[in-house]
């Protein structure tokens, strides 16, 4: 438990953003949560790779695309109509959600290894 600290605490900021966002708060107190979860998560994957727990493999594709299409769609979410970008957002997060379930059974095999 001690090592999944960060992953869990960007979970919980991202989580903590995304309810800030869709509260219907005016200002923008939501991105440094959204921020800072995302951060928090790239530091626990990096570390993984760092210690030799997970070897990127063909997964790390699924998560590129994933975040390639999410941003897309994000970027064109005021310039086309209002529901066409839905279908590069919610592809792009299927993707992560992809990568996400690779990446854990990656490192439960790994640890059985060892």
């Amino acid at each position: 438990m001690k090592k999944k600290w960060t992953l869990l605490a960007g979970i919980t900021l991202l989580l903590t953003g995304i309810i800030l966002r869709f509260a219907g708060i005016e200002n923008y107190l939501y991105i440094p949560f959204m921020a800072a979860g995302g951060l928090l998560k790239i530091y626990y994957i990096t570390n993984q790779i760092i210690t030799g727990t997970y070897k990127p493999g063909y997964e790390i594709l699924f998560l590129i695309l994933g975040l390639i299409l999410f941003f897309s769609g994000i970027a064109l979410k005021h310039t086309l109509h209002e529901s066409t970008y839905f279908f590069l957002i919610l592809p792009g997060l299927a993707l992560k959600l992809i990568f996400v379930l690779a990446f854990i059974r990656c490192i439960r095999l790994n640890r059985a290894e060892f």
